[in-house]
């Protein structure tokens, strides 16, 4: 009787150890039939290159109307903008029709440089 419980015990412990062996070789996606493919989502940062343009509206005009502006060639050298408060150039992304991109962030700069006098990086004034 010893040892058919014997006998039992080691085939049971032999059943539970090919289960084991069988459990951890199985493919990760868990069907056993293929192999997951992992997929990896990179976020794309759009970043756009930005150029200089020549405001060429009257002193009435609004400088944040993309319609009054110009594009500098690309080795043609910035036009001289004495101080002032009014808009020389300004660089920006390039827009449809050669013109500008102006965001909300660009016109409160616009704003901001020809109410106050004071230039900024991307906004450059005259007289």
């Amino acid at each position: 009787m010893a040892s058919s419980i014997i006998k039992y015990v080691k085939g049971a412990v032999t059943l539970f150890t090919l289960c084991l062996i069988g459990t951890a070789t199985a493919a990760p996606n868990g069907n056993g039939d293929e192999k997951e493919t992992k997929k990896e989502v990179k976020a794309e940062k759009t970043v756009q290159s930005t150029q200089w343009f020549e405001f060429i509206g009257t002193p009435s005009d609004s400088p944040t109307d993309h319609t009054k502006y110009r594009a500098l060639e690309e080795n043609e050298p910035l036009p001289d903008c004495p101080s002032g408060n009014q808009v020389c150039i300004l660089n920006a992304p390039m827009g449809s029709n050669n013109q500008p991109d102006i965001d909300s962030n660009l016109q409160t700069e616009i704003n901001n440089a020809t109410s106050s006098g004071v230039e900024s990086a991307n906004v450059k004034l005259r007289q």
